[in-house]
């Protein structure tokens, strides 16, 4: 029992600035007249599913089937211009990096051209089965009806081994904008989403809105420089 303990200890001891070392750490742990504990440099974790919330903080009936890693937004010449994820969703765009730039005759609109490249994993099972899954999106950054989606793509996907593995799909997003000396955006891409249909249509939203009733989904928060 005393050699648990202090094995415990003195593991809690071990400096927390160990996680940022880019070289995984390792450790002899030696308890005087017992024997040698050895940290393993690449433990092997189990992942950890966690059922996601809603938006009045509860957790969703049926646990979401995907996680959404990230977007990339690649521009002219496969440049990568940023990444943005459910946590860091904003990000400005240089418009001389956009992978098209195409103005309206008499200069006054635009339309600029971004690659975007969306990439999730599946981490729960369906709790109903569906023969597709959607990714839509939105101009509004919490939308509350399914009229302000637009369908972008369909898939399908076999439940599996947990988490499964990372998948990608990549879209262009046209970016409307007024010209002049005062640009702006017009109606840009604010959301996104993965939806089961079936379970999209069992879940109900506490606060009235589609992110609750999704598998996944994230605002996006969207500028452009316009002078770079």
């Amino acid at each position: 029992m005393k050699t648990v303990v202090a094995l415990c200890l003195t593991l809690s001891l071990l400096p927390l600035t160990l996680l940022a070392q880019k070289t995984p750490p390792s450790a002899t742990l030696t308890n005087p007249g017992s024997k040698t504990f050895m940290v393993p440099k690449n433990p092997t974790i189990p992942p950890v599913l966690l059922s996601c919330l809603m938006s009045n903080g509860k957790p969703r009936p049926f646990p979401c089937e995907f996680a959404l890693i990230g977007i990339e937004i690649v521009g002219k010449n496969g440049v990568s211009l940023g990444k943005i994820t459910p946590t860091k969703n904003s990000i400005t765009l240089p418009r001389s990096k956009a992978s098209s730039d195409v103005e309206a005759p008499g200069g006054k609109s635009a339309v600029l051209g971004y690659l975007f490249k969306l990439r999730y994993r599946r981490v729960q099972n369906p709790a109903f089965s569906t023969a597709q899954y959607v990714i839509s999106t939105g101009t509004v950054d919490n939308p509350s009806t399914p009229s302000e989606l637009k369908v972008l793509h369909t898939f399908a996907d076999k439940p599996g081994k947990l988490p499964g593995a990372v998948q990608e799909y990549a879209f262009i997003v046209s970016l409307p904008c007024s010209t002049g000396s005062s640009p702006t955006l017009n109606a840009p891409i604010k959301y996104l989403q993965i939806a089961n249909p079936v379970t999209f249509e069992k879940v109900k939203s506490p606060m009235n809105k589609l992110s609750d009733r999704a598998e996944a989904a994230m605002s996006i928060f969207l500028s452009v420089d316009f002078k770079q």
